[in-house]
């Protein structure tokens, strides 16, 4: 989704966007909704939201911003330990 749409969003709600970043505005509309603010934290793994707006650009900025071999977890990465959000988009 775009800034500028969720920006819209935001004010819809009346949330003050002012400087925020996109990451930052999502969190706060999140929080108005009564919904964990978990966009784009490794948190994204254990949520049961699977309806939610954002979670296709959650996952992928998880991956972006956790490119290494590790899971946001610590864990090694392997078929058993960490599925992908990709696999699970595209799944």
């Amino acid at each position: 989704m775009r800034i500028q749409e969720v920006r819209e969003i935001a004010k819809e709600k009346a949330i003050e966007t002012g400087k925020l970043k996109k990451t930052e505005i999502i969190r706060s509309i999140q929080k108005v909704e009564g919904y964990s603010d978990c966009y784009a934290t490794p948190y994204v793994h254990e949520s049961n939201q699977v309806n939610c707006l954002w979670r296709e650009d959650c996952m992928k900025a998880v991956l972006r911003d956790n490119p290494s071999d590790q899971s946001p977890f610590g864990r090694e990465r392997s078929e058993t330990a960490w599925e992908s959000p990709l696999n699970i988009l595209n799944g």
